[in-house]
């Protein structure tokens, strides 16, 4: 299961054998994706886009998932946007809830304000707790509620001290020393993580979670990593993307819920 932020409206329609097709323009990239990964697997694997764009009048963008149908199965209806009816975020989160073996779990994706300040994006990050505490009531019985993204601060920033004071005990799984943007010349910034309850979802493998980098540089945080940009970060942030993509790995053999 992948969950994909910032992503653009293209050229073409969705294909809707495929995916769900809700989405004309927007899917077209993760229907490709899905397509490129059916050749490459041999396996099916299919995508859901959030039904309308987030930002602003000059730059939007939606969520998307992709999955491997044989692993993953998605709830439907999907859980949708957190109803942010006093603009907390300048792109509101989206959430769904999949089921994977014995587990079930709501992954919520956010792609957080840049702005002109650092305080803009902790006004954001301070918020993070209303939107956990929101999907957590939507999702009902199922308490591994998991909130990935951009975030554009790094984890240890004092903006998430209200997301961290929970009795919920919610954890980073990207350590805060670990840059996951790609500048001209390396890797810079470490905006992209991954927030879960260390109380209720241990289906979490700690061992086992990361980021796709180029080396082995995160002690337990990433057993392995193979090369993401073949050290040409100008080419890897031009053409592919000028992030890296951040994990985790769950044991879905059981669920705590």
């Amino acid at each position: 299961l992948v969950g994909i932020v910032e992503l653009m409206v293209g050229a073409d329609n969705a294909n809707p054998s495929i995916g769900d097709g809700s989405v004309l323009g927007a899917g077209k990239g993760l229907s490709d994706l899905a397509a490129i990964l059916q050749t490459l697997t041999g396996e099916t694997w299919s995508f859901h886009v959030s039904p309308i764009s987030v930002g602003s009048a000059s730059y939007s963008e939606y969520y998307g998932y992709v999955y491997k149908t044989a692993k993953v199965g998605l709830v439907q209806p999907p859980l949708g946007f957190y109803p942010d009816g006093s603009s907390q975020f300048v792109r509101r989160p989206y959430g769904a809830t999949f089921t994977s073996g014995n587990a079930d779990f709501t992954l919520v994706l956010q792609h957080a304000i840049y702005g002109s300040s650092e305080s803009e994006r902790r006004a954001e990050a301070s918020a993070l707790i209303n939107v956990y505490n929101y999907f957590r009531s939507a999702a009902g019985s199922d308490r591994d509620v998991i909130i990935a993204g951009d975030f554009n601060l790094a984890a240890d920033d004092t903006g998430f001290s209200t997301l961290y004071s929970t009795v919920d005990k919610i954890t980073w799984a990207i350590h805060p020393s670990t840059a996951t943007t790609i500048g001209d010349n390396g890797f810079v910034s470490a905006y992209d993580n991954i927030f879960y309850s260390t109380v209720h979802s241990t289906e979490v493998l700690t061992l086992q979670r990361g980021a796709w980098r180029d080396w082995v540089n995160e002690s337990d945080f990433s057993p392995w990593a193979p090369t993401y940009t073949g050290n040409n970060y100008k080419f890897a942030n031009t053409y592919i993307s000028d992030h890296v993509p951040v994990y985790i790995t769950f044991n879905t053999s059981r669920d705590d819920d």
